[in-house]
Order: C-alpha cells, then sequence, then structure tokens
C-alpha cells in the first residue's frame, strides 16, 4: 500500500528513536493504539521492501509491512513490533547456544535468505544484530538497509558496504556480491552462534558444523556453496521441514488462489444483487465464500505462514494438516449454526 506523505503521518506518533541516526523508530498507530517499527530507507531498499510486500513474503521470516510511503527520495516503511531479542543480545546474555539450536537457528535464516535468493535479493549484512528471535523463539531477519538485486554483469563491487567480520571479500572489492556473499555472513553468524566470536580462526568442537562454516567462508566465492539450499543439504536436516523452493512456491501459488477465488465469489455477489437479491443477502454470498473457500487454504495451507509463529511449527506437517482441518471445521461451524 503506497501513501502519500501527509497521510502517511498524520496515522502515527513517534515514541522512541531506535538508532543513531534517528531513521528507525518505534511509533503508535493512533487509530489501532497499536505499536509498530516506522524505517526511513534509500530508495533501493525500499523497492525490496515493496516487492517483499507484494509477493506475500513479508510474513514469517520477515516483519510484516503494514505499509509503505513513497516520498521524493527516500521510502517510509512501517512494519509489525517484534518483540524478542537479537542473537546478539541472545549469546551476549546467555553466551553460545548449543549446536541442534545453532542449526536451526541457521536453517531458518538459510531458508529465509534463499527465499530472498529466488526474488533476485542479495541481503549483504547478515549478522548477529540483524537477525532476532520473537517470543516463540522463531528467526527474523529485521534489516535490509544495504540488501540489492544481484546483477550478474557486475564484475565486482564498486562500494564497500557490510558489516566488520560478516562481510565477505567480494564486499571489498575483490569479486561481485551474489547470493555467495550471503552464505559467506551466514558462516560466520554460524561460527558465532557455537563459539560467541566472529573469528573463524576459533576452534569449534562440532565437526560437522566445522566442516560447513569452512566452505562458507572459502575467501573465494567459487569454493563455496552455490546456494542456502546446498548448506542446508550439508547440514543433515529434513528437506521438508527447509525446503526453500517450495516454501515460496506454495506461499505465492496459495494467495493467488485465494485472491481469485475471493474475487469470484465477490463478482457472484455482485451479479446477485443486480437480480434482485438485497444488500444483506449479497454481503453475507461474499462471506460464505471466505469461510467456505478461502480460509480452508489460511488454516490448512499454512498461508500466510501462521504455523511457524505458533507451537505448531514442531508438529509434523500431516499433524498440523489435520490440527488445521479441526480448526477449519470448528470455524464454519460456529460461523454457520450459532
Amino acid at each position: 500500500m503506497i501513501k502519500t506523505e501527509d497521510n502517511f503521518l498524520t496515522s502515527y506518533k513517534d515514541i522512541e528513536t531506535l538508532d543513531n541516526a534517528g531513521r528507525v523508530k518505534l511509533v503508535l498507530h493512533t487509530g489501532e493504539k497499536k505499536v509498530y517499527v516506522k524505517k526511513i530507507v534509500d530508495r533501493a531498499s525500499g523497492e525490496i521492501y515493496r516487492r517483499l510486500k507484494s509477493n506475500g513474503m513479508d510474513k514469517g521470516y520477515f516483519p510484516a509491512v503494514k505499509e509503505i510511503t513513497e516520498t521524493e527520495n527516500v521510502f517510509v516503511v512501517i512494519e509489525e513490533y517484534i518483540s524478542g531479542e537479537t542473537l546478539c543480545e541472545k549469546v551476549g546474555k546467555n553466551g553460545p547456544v548449543d549446536k541442534d539450536t545453532a542449526k536451526r537457528y541457521i536453517c531458518e535464516v538459510l531458508t529465509a535468505v534463499g527465499m530472498l535468493h529466488k526474488m533476485g535479493i542479495v541481503h549483504r549484512d547478515i549478522t548477529e544484530n540483524n537477525v532476532m528471535t520473537d517470543n516463540d523463539d522463531n528467526i527474523k531477519i529485521i534489516d535490509f538497509n544495504i540488501s540489492r538485486n544481484a546483477d550478474a554483469n557486475k564484475k565486482k563491487d564498486t562500494q564497500i558496504m557490510g558489516t566488520q567480520g560478516y562481510a565477505a571479500p567480494e564486499q571489498f572489492g575483490f569479486f561481485r556480491s551474489d547470493e555467495r556473499t550471503d552464505i559467506y555472513s551466514i558462516g560466520v553468524l554460524y561460527n558465532f552462534l557455537l563459539t560467541g566470536s566472529t573469528d573463524l580462526n576459533i576452534h569449534r568442537d562440532d565437526k560437522k558444523a566445522d566442516k560447513v562454516i569452512k566452505k562458507c567462508t572459502e575467501f573465494s566465492p567459487v569454493g563455496r556453496y552455490k546456494s542456502c539450499a546446498e548448506v542446508i543439504k550439508d547440514m543433515g536436516v529434513s528437506k521438508e521441514k527447509y525446503d526453500i523452493e517450495k516454501a515460496e512456491k506454495h506461499s505465492i501459488v496459495i494467495m493467488t488462489i485465494e485472491k481469485v477465488i475471493f474475487f469470484i465469489g465477490c463478482v457472484m455477489a455482485l451479479n446477485e444483487y443486480t437480480h434482485g437479491k438485497t444488500l444483506p443477502q449479497s454481503i453475507g454470498m461474499v462471506t460464505d465464500t471466505f469461510f467456505i473457500m478461502v480460509l480452508p487454504f489460511i488454516l490448512i495451507g499454512n498461508v500466510p505462514r501462521w504455523q511457524e509463529r505458533t507451537p505448531l511449527k514442531n508438529l509434523h506437517s500431516i499433524t498440523k494438516c489435520l490440527i488445521g482441518i479441526v480448526l477449519w471445521l470448528v470455524v464454519c461451524a460456529v460461523y454457520f449454526y450459532l
């Protein structure tokens, strides 16, 4: 949703500035009485936020984008406020995490970043400060300020960007940034979770993790994994649980089907209204369409990835499907019979 700056400014009240530059603020929606995060980003980052929202990818592993306001030189993004802590805060408070938790966190990061790569977006700043866990211990990637679209025609980067310790060699002008740039940073993040340090020469007890980290952080991009999916496979985790391509296609296809079905229901209701049905009867047809034909995609089809934000995330897919069916039947029973 793109709004003018004037309309935007009347809806939100600044509460607290979250960064030194004053570009990230906690804000209160005066109508909803709900807290959000307001970010002022450059045009390139703004376009990435807009693409995430338009493709239905701004949920699950990323804060949901409520709306985007475009001005002359910048975008103002309003996004979901995530209650939780960054991986930096988590490790700083409790020390390195156990190897199973580290593996799960990294697989979730790889899945999220892999979805970005499928859209042609390179994040370029995956660090312990830009990845956080919410109150349900789900991973969220919270910053896209130096992300850019992948450009296969560039031989090397001309602008030095990225966080020290995490930036791949190509971010210092040796090669061009691409998907393997993010894989380097994820390797450093994996090392940080296990050791509490970004020093890649530090000893790691987990031999399998050590192998993965070393390949992720090869100096030359040629020596690294080619994709996030390759890293996940080498980590020996369930392909079903962290299937990047499946997750992306599932979200886009199911949401498209939902919109088409709901549109058809609205057209049918309008047709009935123009042929003698009352307005309440026509509205009833629209709501019936939603509960009968759209809601199953949400509850059973897990769109938009609501199960990953609940305790259901750790259950088998068949169990989650059965729970979705039960929820749908209960909701329909309440709607139609009470």
